[in-house]
């Protein structure tokens, strides 16, 4: 029997503001939030810091090649989409 998966996605695009990323976390209470980075930004992995403690706590995922070496607790590497997914 197959086995059947509903995915709701919001996008973004590029250069959101933080501020902004948290409130659509706060409004939506996603079970997953994956957030890329193409390249390092001035905040680097710090703009992730938090959003594990957020109510409901989503698995965050920093996927891309512009996160810093270390990523804050709570928060995995993913390499594509099927990293994500797994």
């Amino acid at each position: 029997m197959p086995l059947a998966i509903r995915v709701e996605v919001e996008a973004r695009g590029a250069r959101v503001p933080r501020e902004a990323l948290v409130a659509a976390i706060r409004r939506t209470g996603p079970a997953v939030v994956l957030v890329w980075s193409t390249m390092p930004g001035p905040e680097g992995s710090d703009r992730l810091a938090d959003l594990p403690s957020l109510r409901p706590a989503p698995l965050v995922l920093a996927a891309g090649p512009g996160w810093d070496a270390s990523l804050p607790a709570g928060v995995s590497r993913v390499g594509d989409l099927v990293g994500a997914l797994a």
